[in-house]
């Protein structure tokens, strides 16, 4: 890694940025931009426009102007393009949230949400009960006891799946079982869900089969929560290891979970993914990465009071969801002597040409030393998109970082166009 030099800034006007964060101006390629609060239709490959602090910026009748962006007469013809990208709107929380519930409280919501027919209804993102992935919930059975299965149900489960024997645990569940299931837990039967069972179904026996070698099981704890009227519940649950080795750096997402009390117990109503906790929003976007399209690319600031050395994390979602998570660059997302400063910038470019848009991020750390922070030194990471996931580039970007020109995403992409 290289010292930092002058400090640099994105240009951002209205509520669009365009394919990453800060960065110095290109002294090869000086690029303006007239950038409206206007969304386009369809984003469109662009490139960046980036200035120094010291850089006077003028901008006249930005509101209604379409976005156009001017490359000197100096640019490059075979420049590699930068896709355009938009900042990230995550969800805001900011109403009334009630009576916050006590420890005791929270460690009896912990404790009911772990019981084998409840830990299901936390595996899938739903607005309504109605929109829940009943594979999760039923794929240990629920804690549904099991009726017993004849000779007879055995042949016909098998020779139904072309099969010739059962080789793994199997479930039963008849359609009553299932529909007083849903019933007692969402206030739905089983033909008011959205989704079905994908379990075969014996029309003869009424019921659906299944087998599974392994579990689904996933512990949470409530570490949050709120009731506006003592009716419905608000939790805020954090996924953890039973194993005990929760020791990696990575971001960790929580979950809201919205419970009504029903008739002794609870149904449940929602479950969201909570990913503006730890959001860095400057750095995050929404953009078009083919072949995955439309999604959110999502940084993430460490929990420096679990790992003081976590590193920065990286994930893909779509529809609240998380779809994948960047690999980090050391082992356990921990680094040595380090800490985590700041994303300087993030940029999505096909640098390879291969038809998959890869990812650019240019990261700073703080060196430390015995006398404590040395100095702050920027690093840049590249991860290669290949058949809709994205692999960290070891090779370009170790080259990149000892052999590229200045620490801006012109300068690197510049490096990667001469020397792929």
């Amino acid at each position: 890694m290289k010292k930092i030099g002058k400090i640099a800034v994105f240009l951002i006007l209205g509520s669009m940025v365009w394919g990453c964060g800060r960065q110095e101006e290109s002294p090869d390629v000086r690029e303006t931009a007239i950038i409206s609060e206007e969304k386009p239709e369809k984003m469109e490959e662009t490139s960046v426009a980036a200035v120094e602090e010291e850089t006077e910026v003028q901008a006249e009748d930005v509101g209604d102007e379409k976005v156009q962006v001017h490359q000197d007469e100096t640019a490059e013809k075979d420049q590699i393009k930068l896709v355009a990208a938009q900042k990230a709107e995550p969800v805001r929380c900011d109403g009334e949230k009630g009576r916050q519930l006590s420890n005791e409280e929270l460690q009896a919501f912990t404790s009911w949400i772990g019981r084998s027919d409840n830990y299901g209804f936390l595996l899938s993102i739903y607005d309504t009960p109605a929109e829940v992935d009943l594979d999760e919930i039923f794929y240990c059975g629920a804690g549904i006891e099991q009726n017993e299965v004849t000779e007879e149900e055995i042949e016909a489960y098998l020779h139904a799946c072309g099969w010739d024997e059962i080789y793994t645990d199997f479930e039963k569940l008849t359609t009553e079982q299932i529909d007083a299931f849903l019933q007692k837990k969402t206030g739905l039967s089983y033909e008011q869900m959205n989704g079905r069972l994908r379990w075969t179904y014996l029309p003869e026996y009424d019921a659906y089969y299944a087998e599974h070698g392994d579990t689904n099981y996933r512990a949470f704890s409530c570490v949050e929560g709120y009731t506006a009227d003592e009716q419905v519940f608000t939790l805020r649950c954090r996924p953890y290891d039973l194993g005990g080795s929760d020791s990696d750096g990575y971001h960790v997402m929580d979950y809201e979970l919205k419970l009504e009390r029903w008739d002794g117990e609870y149904r449940f109503l929602s479950n969201r993914m909570m990913w503006e906790r730890g959001l860095i929003e400057e750095q995050s976007f929404a953009v078009a990465l083919e072949p995955l399209g439309n999604v959110i690319f999502a940084s993430y600031a460490p929990d420096i009071e679990v790992h003081p050395f976590a590193d920065v994390s990286f994930f893909i979602l779509r529809d609240g969801r998380e779809l994948r998570r960047l690999q980090g660059i050391v082992e356990g997302n921990i680094r040595e002597n380090e800490v985590f400063h700041q994303v300087e910038a993030v940029a999505f470019a096909d640098y390879n040409e291969d038809g998959n848009t890869d990812v650019i991020i240019i990261a700073d750390y703080a060196l430390l030393s015995e006398e404590g922070i040395e100095n702050i030194c920027a690093e840049i990471r590249l991860y290669e998109g290949k058949n809709e996931y994205l692999y960290y580039d070891q090779e370009m970007s170790e080259k990149v970082n000892l052999e590229a020109d200045g620490r801006t995403i012109r300068s690197v992409l510049d490096y990667i166009a001469q020397n792929l």
